[in-house]
């Protein structure tokens, strides 16, 4: 009976449900159903428009894309085309050079050609040496002609000083001498030293010596190690002084002209055959012939040669009045003089490094002060420059006097000491009671 009351209340509340709620319910539904659909057109339509805008930004990006690759195409080809003229200018540049090429090498084989025969036309001139062409001129016909020979000229101080030495004294006898001095090529020669007197070179050529023996009365070779068989040839361009000697000695004395050799000396070694024939030839017959030293006499008769007309003189330097005014007070220096070339460059190193030593180890305040003796082209200067750079040191002086007596003689007498490793600065040396060291 329970049971039956509990559905009986169930069906009752069913009976009360309102129909029109959900009538109303169901018609919101359908409004809220079309403004669905309403957005939904809408939102289509939206999307409908928003593609067909990236659709045209596509089609305009392809166009630009399109536009700009044909541009780039284009230049592309312009620079094709400037390309392909780059490359036919420079085609035509090359075979420009090529033609200017062979050009330059027509010219360096003409100028080659004019340079050889130029070379020929010189060699020529060897036998036209104008000096001696011009030797005839001198029309002073109650002079004896003398022509004075030696290593004049090269800027070596022992030479330069025999010279000053032996003019001196012609000066004393010069109203009946025409005198003429040899002299060898250098750039840097002082000619004003040497007062009122002709110059000559060195022959050029074989037909020189006679023309030259032709028209000087006396020959006078004076003073100097001459006698030297070093390069004894005519094939060389400039004959050596040795040669000299001989050939032109040997003219002098076919066409009977007075010839003196007065104080020279030899070479260590003398071995050319030639050469020693000729030499005692004019041992024999020239006016007069005498040495320095007695190791040259030795030397000569090692090899042979009969000295029995030789005499033994004293150098040249001895006659000139020079030992004025001696210098004794003390300087504080060391002089040095070296032989400049690269055979004696370790020998002069070792030389200054002792000098160096033994100043330093006594705590001395002494100079060291190289002394230019042989300057032919700058020779001893040059190498003293670079010994002192190769060296690197700063403490030595470089001394580079005219070569004459006074300005010589002036720098030996100013020095406490010296080591020489020259015959003549040895010599002036003693001559002012220095004491001197000989490097032999």
């Amino acid at each position: 009976m329970g049971k039956i009351s509990r559905n009986i209340g169930k069906v009752k509340k069913i009976l009360n449900f309102d129909f029109n709620k959900v009538a109303s319910d169901l018609d919101e539904l359908k409004e809220k159903q079309k403004d669905d659909d309403l957005q939904r057109e809408k939102i289509k339509t939206q999307l409908s428009n928003n593609q067909s805008d990236i659709i045209s930004i596509i089609d305009n990006n392809k166009n630009n894309y399109n536009k700009l690759l044909q541009d780039q195409q284009n230049e592309i080809e312009l620079l094709k085309k400037q390309n392909d003229s780059i490359i036919e200018l420079l085609k035509n540049q090359i075979e420009e050079q090529k033609r200017t090429n062979d050009i330059i090498n027509l010219m360096n084989n003409d100028l080659s050609y004019i340079n050889y025969y130029s070379k020929e036309i010189y060699k020529q001139f060897d036998y036209v040496n104008l000096e001696s062409l011009l030797l005839n001129n001198n029309t002073n016909i109650n002079k004896k002609k003398v022509l004075i020979c030696g290593f004049y000229g090269a800027q070596n101080a022992g030479d330069e000083l025999m010279l000053e030495t032996m003019l001196n004294r012609i000066k004393i006898n010069t109203n009946n001498l025409d005198i003429t001095i040899m002299l060898c090529d250098e750039k840097n020669i002082d000619i004003t030293k040497y007062g009122k007197y002709s110059f000559i070179h060195y022959p050029r050529n074989n037909i020189d010596f006679n023309i030259i023996a032709n028209y000087f009365d006396v020959l006078l070779f004076a003073g100097g190690a001459l006698i030297d068989d070093t390069d004894y040839s005519n094939n060389k361009e400039e004959f050596s002084l040795g040669y000299i000697l001989i050939n032109l000695t040997m003219r002098f004395i076919a066409f009977n002209k007075k010839t003196i050799l007065y104080g020279l000396s030899t070479n260590k070694k003398l071995s050319d055959r030639e050469f020693l024939q000729k030499l005692q030839f004019i041992i024999s017959n020239s006016s007069h012939f005498s040495l320095r030293d007695t190791n040259s006499l030795m030397t000569l008769e090692e090899v042979g040669i009969d000295t029995k007309k030789i005499i033994i003189v004293d150098d040249i330097v001895f006659a000139n009045d020079f030992i004025v005014n001696k210098n004794n007070k003390k300087n504080d220096c060391i002089g040095v003089i070296l032989i400049c070339n690269r055979e004696n460059e370790k020998d002069n190193e070792k030389v200054i490094k002792t000098l160096r030593n033994y100043i330093k180890n006594g705590n001395k305040d002494i100079k060291i002060n190289l002394i230019t003796f042989y300057n032919y082209n700058n020779n001893d200067y040059n190498e003293y420059t670079r010994l002192i750079k190769k060296m690197k040191i700063d403490d030595i002086n470089i001394i580079d006097e005219k070569y004459t007596f006074e300005s010589i003689s002036t720098v030996i007498n100013n020095q406490d000491v010296l080591i020489s490793a020259r015959y003549h600065g040895a010599l002036l040396a003693m001559a002012y009671d220095k004491p001197n060291i000989c490097i032999v």
